[in-house]
């Protein structure tokens, strides 16, 4: 795959002028990768329905076209956030916060 280079858990895949993410980045890449660099594409409709009042985008200003092909095709450019697997459990969820001290958490005490 031309362009996408792995480095640990951070995938990019820059200047590849595509117009949607690639199936294959999340095939190959979505059960490791932690960050995405996407930089330098024809993503950015979704980011600019997003964010309507943007000037810039990847160091370039964002054009009339853009904007009008945005506000057709970005409403339908989600980003979708993958499922973790069961070995991606963040140590956060294994224990549930509670405000109370330890020894009030008991119901004896």
């Amino acid at each position: 795959m031309a362009g996408l280079m792995v480095s640990g858990t951070q995938v990019s895949y820059i200047g590849q002028d595509c117009r949607e993410i690639p199936e294959h980045l999340g095939r190959d890449c979505g059960h490791f990768a932690k960050r995405l660099d996407l930089s330098f594409n024809l993503l950015r409709c979704f980011v600019l329905h997003k964010l309507p009042r943007l000037k810039f985008l990847d160091a370039q200003k964002v054009t009339r076209q853009e904007r009008e092909e945005a506000l057709v095709r970005g409403a339908f450019m989600k980003v979708v956030k993958p499922k973790p697997s069961s070995g991606d459990v963040d140590a956060s969820q294994e224990h549930q916060y509670t405000p109370l001290p330890s020894a009030s958490r008991e119901l004896t005490s």
